[in-house]
């Protein structure tokens, strides 16, 4: 009797791997759909979805990840050397120094380690800036309002120093987690949507059916 419920399990597992392609060459396949259980066919969503995740993954490799090493490979060549000490920062070589990414107008940096006033939200717009590097504080303007991150407050921290290995070890990390993230994020939207989208289809059609006086089963 086990060995019965392991071949059954094996041929269940087996058909379920074939079902995405079958559901692109044999339009039978869409025959037996309804008469499958609710189980069965959240299965098959949910292993789609591994599909669909896989191809967020491969297109995330093919357009982001030779951006993300480009990005640090223009961060180390553009930016000085930073280094955040007792809540304050310094760079080399000193002195006020604006940045612009060659590709991403928006990408707009300004390095002014000497600045001990306030950076107000009219600056940041008129030139156009994205982030502004003071020596207490750092200013982020995301087109909505601007932030501010009071540096005082890391006087007693480590003291860390932002140059071309840090941009390098930074662009690692980021593709080693945005390739987890990108596919749990991309199956998890295609299972949800999946559903929701079923959802509301069985809807429309339980209403056109009342509408019409159908009779359809369903």
């Amino acid at each position: 009797r086990g060995g019965k419920g392991l071949a059954e399990s094996d041929t269940l597992s087996s058909s379920m791997l074939r079902e995405p392609f079958q559901s692109i060459v044999s339009f039978p396949f869409y025959l037996k759909v309804p008469q499958k259980s609710f189980a069965a066919t959240a299965g098959y969503i949910a292993y789609l979805g591994l599909f669909f995740a896989t191809g967020v993954v491969l297109a995330i490799f093919v357009h982001m990840h030779p951006k993300i090493d480009a990005a640090a490979d223009w961060a180390s060549v553009a930016l000085p050397r930073i280094t955040l000490d007792g809540g304050r920062l310094t760079s080399v070589p000193p002195g006020p120094r604006e940045v612009r990414h060659p590709d991403i107008a928006e990408l707009a940096i300004v390095i002014d380690v000497d600045r001990t006033d306030p950076v107000q939200e009219s600056e940041m717009v008129n030139r156009k800036l994205l982030v502004y590097l003071a020596q207490n504080a750092v200013y982020v303007y995301d087109s909505k309002r601007l932030q501010t991150y009071d540096l005082t407050q890391a006087k007693g921290a480590k003291r860390v120093e932002v140059n071309e290995a840090f941009y390098r070890a930074f662009a690692r990390a980021s593709k080693i987690v945005l390739y987890p993230v990108g596919f749990i994020t991309a199956w998890a939207v295609f299972f949800f949507w999946k559903h929701a989208s079923a959802a509301l289809y069985a809807l429309l059609a339980f209403l056109l059916n009342a509408l019409m006086d159908s009779s359809l089963d369903f």
